[in-house]
Formats: C-alpha cells, sequence, structure tokens
C-alpha cells in the first residue's frame, strides 16, 4: 500500500458517492489521475499517512466508504471524525440484521406510517435525524426499491438529493442475507398490520 494508491481510492470512492454518472464498481475503480497530479497536492502526506495505518485494499476502502456515507466530506482531514465512522461502519457491518431488526421495532415503537405514501417517508426523515441507521434505510430500499423513484421528486431532491444519493450509492457496499432479511421483514410487516388494526 502506498500513498498514490490510497489517493486513487479516495478520488474513486469520492466519485462514487458524490456523483450520478460515476459508479465505483462499472468502472473497477479506475479513474483519470497521474502520479504527477498526486505529487503536486499539498495534502499527499495525509495519504502517505493513511496507506501506513491500512494494510489492505478492502480496509481503506472501507475507511472512504464509511464516511463518504456517513456524510464527512472532510475525512482526509477530520481523522477524528474519520475513524470514528469507520469504527461505527464495521461494528454495523457485523451486526447488520440485528440492527435491522432494531430499527423496524423502533419503527413499530413509533407507530410509523412505513407504507403510506407519503411525500417524505417517515423512514427517511428517521435515518435523517439519527433514530435509524443508514444500512436499514439500504436494506429496506433493496427490498422495496423507493429511493431511486424519489430521486426524480423534485422537491425531495431539492431538500435530501444527497443523502439520497449516498443511500444509493451504498447500496453495492452493504452486504445483505437477502433470506435474513426478509424473514426480519415479513415478520414486521406482519406485526405493524396487528399493532395498526
Amino acid at each position: 500500500m502506498n500513498g498514490y494508491k490510497v489517493f486513487q481510492y479516495y478520488l474513486a470512492t469520492k466519485l462514487h458517492f458524490t456523483t450520478k454518472s460515476f459508479d465505483v464498481f462499472k468502472n473497477n475503480g479506475r479513474i483519470r489521475t497521474t502520479p504527477e497530479q498526486y505529487n503536486k497536492r499539498k495534502d499527499k502526506r495525509i495519504f502517505e499517512a493513511l496507506s501506513k495505518q491500512f494494510s489492505t485494499d478492502r480496509d481503506i476502502i472501507e475507511y472512504f466508504v464509511s464516511n463518504f456515507l456517513y456524510d464527512n466530506q472532510q475525512c482526509l482531514y477530520n481523522q477524528e471524525e474519520s475513524k470514528i465512522n469507520y469504527t461505527t461502519f464495521i461494528k454495523r457491518k457485523q451486526s447488520l440484521t440485528q440492527g435491522f431488526r432494531d430499527d423496524l421495532d423502533f419503527l413499530i415503537n413509533v407507530n410509523s406510517e412505513y407504507f403510506c405514501l407519503q411525500k417524505i417517508p417517515d423512514v427517511l426523515k428517521y435515518t435523517l435525524s439519527g433514530d435509524m441507521k443508514i444500512e436499514s434505510l439500504i436494506i429496506l430500499d433493496s427490498i422495496d426499491n423507493f429511493l431511486e423513484p424519489l430521486m426524480n421528486d423534485s422537491t425531495i431532491q431539492t431538500l435530501m438529493g444527497d443523502f439520497l444519493l449516498r443511500a444509493i450509492k451504498g447500496r453495492k457496499f452493504i452486504k445483505i442475507n437477502h433470506e435474513r432479511v426478509l424473514t426480519i421483514y415479513n415478520d414486521f410487516k406482519e406485526e405493524l398490520t396487528n399493532y395498526t388494526t
């Protein structure tokens, strides 16, 4: 691992999460940059330091993914928040289904109208407020596919377009055991139906 490679991962991840057109998976992580461009950067030492902190490509990629997913655009310069985001991301990945179950329980406890086609669905509000995890929103979207259609709504695009883009782009980085989450989701739907009747 070297600083230039970290720089390439940083740029590819940033482009993935901040632009609609760039998909790091379709491009195989390739971006247009040169060692000369890297060497001209004043923050080159940050990439060099990160190359020493992370021993594998996967670790540094997850570091950047966690920070862009959790909206830390300054992940190079805010190291304390960046490390917290990375640790949080790793812990959430390790207990993804339990976190999903907890967030669905939260929706039931607050009597959410999850299935109601509102202008701005409750799950978006709760995720933005921190009451739900963005990973749970991504799982719900993988089941119900409601985020991309919301991107076409000009009001929602204006209010939370960047957030929706991060959630949509984050989907490929969250490994979901669909069989397990569908079981949890179906239990949730049944309980929600029983709760509201």
